[in-house]
């Protein structure tokens, strides 16, 4: 029924920032699954294919679109700003991905194992109409974000350009082009995790985001989030949605 749509008790990042935006938006409990399918499907059209799976290419810009967000990323990085760009192969993403991460992409209450994989190989199949398309977005890169200390191997973080993050904004970390996932899910990305950004009361900037591996919720210190980032990572910076 329409309610599985939505669940409290599990998510993974992108599935808790819909719900706590949809929750934000919301004025009574009951326009929270409307807000939440709008946010989730393009259009708020509810299909596994209309679904905005893939952050760069679906989510941010269809999101955009509808009024939900704005994207303040060249504001934050106050002109420092690059672009991380990738094609994304839906048709081989729906091929390999579906398949090898089966029990995380499907999940029904009441549906039995032999019915869930059933409907993963009647799902994977659904990609054949789509073609590789191109998906670009802005990013704050590390190098604004923190700058070497003189005669030290330490970083000093640009605490003007974190004070320009608005709080309950949407947090996008951004891999550019990360090829190294192709082999998992049949597809390179920009996006590898989202949350969000959340000012307490001393004004304290928080990373708020769900751990897939521990499987909580947690909030982490948000300039140390991104400054233990290494040189060597894929990570190279974040791009920002305000509500």
């Amino acid at each position: 029924g329409a309610r599985e749509l939505v669940a409290f008790d599990r998510f993974d990042c992108t599935t808790f920032v819909e719900t706590m935006c949809a929750l934000a938006f919301a004025t009574t409990y009951d326009d929270v699954l409307g807000l939440m399918n709008r946010i989730r499907y393009k259009d708020g059209v509810i299909s596994f294919e209309t679904r905005n799976h893939f952050p760069d290419l679906d989510w941010i810009p269809n999101n955009i679109r509808a009024g939900f967000f704005v994207d303040v990323t060249e504001r934050v990085a106050d002109g420092k700003h690059e672009y991380a760009a990738a094609t994304i192969d839906k048709r081989n993403w729906y091929r390999v991905a579906m398949k090898l991460k089966a029990p995380k992409r499907v999940w029904r209450r009441t549906m039995s194992a032999e019915d869930e994989a059933a409907l993963i190989e009647e799902l994977s199949k659904r990609g054949a109409p789509f073609e590789p398309a191109d998906a670009k977005i802005p990013y704050v890169p590390l190098s604004a974000l923190f700058a070497a200390k003189p005669g030290s191997d330490e970083r000093e973080a640009n605490m003007e350009l974190f004070d320009r993050v608005p709080s309950g904004s949407v947090i996008s970390v951004v891999n550019p082009n990360w090829s190294a996932v192709v082999k998992f899910i049949g597809t390179p990305l920009t996006v590898s995790h989202q949350g969000l950004a959340v000012r307490d009361a001393e004004g304290k900037l928080w990373f708020r985001h769900v751990s897939t591996d521990r499987n909580i919720s947690e909030d982490f210190d948000f300039v140390s989030y991104f400054e233990r980032v290494g040189a060597k990572s894929a990570i190279k910076g974040f791009h920002v949605l305000a509500l």
